[in-house]
């Protein structure tokens, strides 16, 4: 939607008999006949006009939207049948067939019904444009790929599909987290595909025909063998190349590598928040072939909740916010939208577990459950008795956030997934790289540390298609999901505004930004960075340059070792590492007890007790011999259950409660409560 197609529709406003109806349509009140015949009328204009310049996608996004919602609100499902039919809309028009929501009369209707058996695939009936684009994605000869959905939009499918008709023996199938790891593998092996799958770099033994899921760090160590690379390779939340983080770096410099190596390489880009696919590209050669879907058959209602307690809802077309109800308590307003599934982000973990614990005193009497309980005495059994959870548990509340063990955080996923009572899911970024969970409703209480295109991923969360369409219920309301910005200055920041948020909302596209310097399309001067930015980006793409020379001196060996393993960023000057590197290697060599001594002992004296150009606070920490200690002691209580090293950890805590000389604890910036201003800061700042 461009600035010209956005001036039109707010200009609608001024038309006051619309403005007053869409106005009571937006707020559930009741329309005269008069009022849905204008609006139902005005849709089919606007499908018109349309129709004439397809570039006005807003248009025909306000037309369905009147009529989703009209139909939705009055029971009359004739005006969405026809729209549905009309415009490929196929899940919306059998379901309204299927559950006769309609009386099929004549010939056409039942030869249009029959019709949509075409558009079937696996029990699901795809849109006209998800069917068109997917069909010439999957017979696509192209070096590189993009498919450009919204979630639910048969990624994963398409995965399979592909893999089954270009019939590649070495397939790379990359995801942002180890959480997707897991997910995907349960998909792929349900597809039966006849390939070894591999999951974890250890697991390849020179086979010839595989499927690897892995993450940009597994696929980078895999491609370090001699004689290994990918065949193709799936490029799963293709987005994340856009950004300038160090794990956006690895996934480019996967594509990279894998090229040097196979330069006939095909790659696959999945994503639902890619504005021009070529800006994905990391090399040169060919262009992208893409494949995109324009419009989403789910057209989110947004609602914001003021510092003042004032609650409205915004209509994104004609840019307006309308004022719902006064003083409003926080937690009362999400108790009283509440669904059977309710997901609140919030950024930092320990501002997470403290809503959840506020959440909690304000929820009913505890929850009497037998999966409750079993999942309570499971983690005081595996965890710890005074886990926080377990207390969050029995009121239907669970939180996750990065700063958990893996393996409860996927555990704790899975039960709030599959046990009916757990209504309550409070987390952070974690949940936004695609894991397929039962969400309702949206809660954002944090927007400061999300981009536009990241609230459009946690939107499209919300009541996943598969739950509207494959259910013998009428869930077409679902269609409509219900998106809340809550601000408060605990949660958020102080004085802080989500409206200026809430507006860029207007249209869900929104254009790349291309941070990462790796990439063709990285243009320093487009970008609002700082000279100092500017300058480190340049040296990223120095370093990166330096992987693929052929210069095999010691230096330039030592050099990109330590690029590929990611630790140049912790120094000002790696030409020093590089030199105490070649200083300590033929003294190691040489030292008969080297292999007895341990290894925090061995990374301090190569890495640390004798460089000065270390600039990362966490790695200098390392120089402190209570820092070596803990850590000595961290590592070799690994082999410790994970209930007895986090028991040994909370007995620790406890002893130095009260010691002033040892319980100014390093936490990080996740749960610490103060700054400690040591000399080496000061330096720095």
């Amino acid at each position: 939607m461009d600035s010209k197609e956005k001036r039109k529709l707010t200009s609608l406003k001024n038309i006051e008999f619309f403005e007053e109806s869409i106005k009571k349509l937006n707020l559930n009140q009741e329309l005269t006949e008069q009022e849905k015949e204008y609006l139902l009328t005005s849709a089919i204009i606007l499908t018109k006009e349309y129709e004439l310049n397809n570039e006005y996608t807003g248009y025909l996004e306000l037309a369905y939207y009147i009529i989703l919602k009209y139909s939705i609100s009055y029971n009359d499902y004739k005006p969405l049948y026809d729209f549905s039919i009309n415009f490929g809309y196929y899940p919306i028009s059998n379901v309204i067939t299927k559950l006769n929501l309609i009386e099929l009369n004549s010939i056409n209707d039942i030869i249009i019904k029959n019709g949509m058996s075409k558009f079937k695939k696996n029990e699901i009936i795809e849109t006209y444009e998800q069917k068109y684009n997917q069909d010439k994605l999957l017979y696509s000869n192209n070096s590189e790929i993009a498919y450009i959905a919204p979630t639910s939009y048969g990624k994963s499918s398409i995965i399979s599909e592909k893999i089954l008709i270009d019939k590649f023996d070495k397939i790379g199938i990359v995801v942002p987290t180890k959480s997707l790891i897991n997910q995907t593998y349960n998909f792929i092996k349900q597809q039966r595909l006849n390939y070894k799958i591999i999951m974890f770099d250890e697991m390849y033994e020179n086979e010839n025909k595989f499927i690897a899921i892995i993450t940009q760090e597994r696929g980078l160590r895999l491609l370090d063998r001699d004689n290994f690379y990918f065949d193709q390779i799936f490029i799963d939340e293709a987005h994340n190349l856009l950004s300038d983080d160090n794990r956006s770096i690895l996934l480019s410099r996967l594509i990279n590598k894998n090229y040097l190596k196979n330069p006939e390489q095909k790659i696959v880009y999945l994503s639902p928040l890619v504005d021009n696919s070529k800006n994905l590209k990391s090399y040169t050669d060919g262009n992208v072939d893409e494949y995109r879907i324009n419009f989403n058959l789910k057209e989110p209602e947004i609602f914001e909740l003021r510092l003042d307690g004032n609650s409205l809802k915004y209509n994104r077309f004609m840019n307006e916010f309308y004022i719902l109800s006064c003083n409003n308590n926080v937690i009362d307003y999400i108790r009283k939208n509440e669904k059977d599934k309710n997901f609140v982000f919030i950024a930092r973990p320990v501002k997470i577990e403290k809503f959840a614990n506020e959440l909690k005193k304000h929820k009913d009497l505890q929850i009497n459950n037998n999966e409750l309980n079993l999942l309570a005495d499971t983690l005081k059994k595996y965890v710890h008795e005074d886990f926080n959870v377990i207390d969050l548990i029995k009121h239907g509340i669970v939180y996750i956030h990065g700063k958990m063990p893996d393996q409860i955080k996927d555990y704790l996923e899975y039960k709030y997934k599959t046990i009916k009572e757990l209504k309550y899911l409070i987390a952070n970024h974690v949940i936004l790289e695609g894991m397929n969970l039962p969400v309702d409703n949206l809660y954002i209480m944090t927007v400061n540390s999300l981009g536009t295109k990241q609230i459009v991923n946690l939107i499209g969360r919300v009541n996943r298609l598969n739950d509207v369409f494959t259910t013998d219920k009428n869930n077409l309301n679902k269609l409509l999901p219900q998106i809340y910005f809550i601000n408060t200055e605990e949660y958020n920041r102080k004085n802080s505004n989500m409206c200026s948020t809430i507006e860029k909302l207007r249209s869900f596209a929104s254009e790349d930004i291309v941070e990462n310097p790796i990439l063709i399309e990285y243009k320093e001067e487009k970008l609002k960075i700082t000279e100092e930015k500017k300058e480190k980006n340049r040296e990223i793409i120095k370093k990166e340059d330096k992987l693929f020379l052929e210069d095999n001196s010691e230096e330039a060996i030592i050099e990109r070792i330590i690029i590929e393993c990611g630790i140049e960023k912790y120094y000002n000057n790696i030409s020093e590492l590089i030199e105490r590197i070649k200083k300590v290697k033929n003294e190691i060599k040489s030292n008969p007890n080297w292999k007895e001594i341990n290894i925090i002992d061995k990374i301090c004296y190569i890495f640390i007790d004798s460089l000065i150009n270390i600039n990362d606070f966490e790695i200098n920490r390392l120089r402190n011999i209570e820092a070596k200690d803990f850590y000595k002691s961290f590592i070799k209580k690994q082999k410790f259950q994970l209930k007895d090293r986090i028991k040994d950890q909370y007995e620790y805590f406890k002893s130095i409660q009260y010691n002033s000389e040892k319980n100014e604890f390093y936490i990080g910036n996740s749960y610490g409560e103060i700054a400690k201003i040591t000399e080496e800061y000061r330096k720095r700042f």
